[in-house]
């Protein structure tokens, strides 16, 4: 019978041994799982803020060389001294540049 408790004994030892083993092991496959999909979260998040940031400043830069084509038009525009037509939705508006102006101010006083 001692020799039967001693194998049992052993045998349980083993088992223990080998739970232990086995509970290490998937210790590490979670971990390992874990960082694998921490990582990969990571990756995606970085790269869609940096795409975000891109969009963003490329937007950015597309309105402000729009904003100075127009004003560059404007200007354009206003130095053939002739009524220029700006719309916004249903608000309309005529401009002309005050260079213009004073040029036909100083022409009219010379006349007089």
């Amino acid at each position: 019978m001692k020799a039967q408790t001693k194998e049992i004994s052993s045998k349980e030892i083993k088992n223990k041994k080998e739970n232990k083993e086995k509970s290490g092991q998937l210790k590490k496959t979670i971990t390992t799982i874990f960082l694998v999909l921490w990582f990969v979260f990571s990756v995606v998040y970085i790269a869609v803020d940096s795409w975000n940031n891109f969009k963003n400043f490329k937007l950015k830069a597309a309105y402000q060389q729009g904003l100075a084509e127009s004003i560059n038009t404007i200007i354009k525009e206003s130095e053939k001294c002739s009524p220029i037509s700006l719309y916004n939705n249903d608000k309309q508006i005529q401009i002309i540049s005050l260079a213009c102006l004073q040029q036909d101010n100083n022409q009219q006083q010379q006349e007089e």
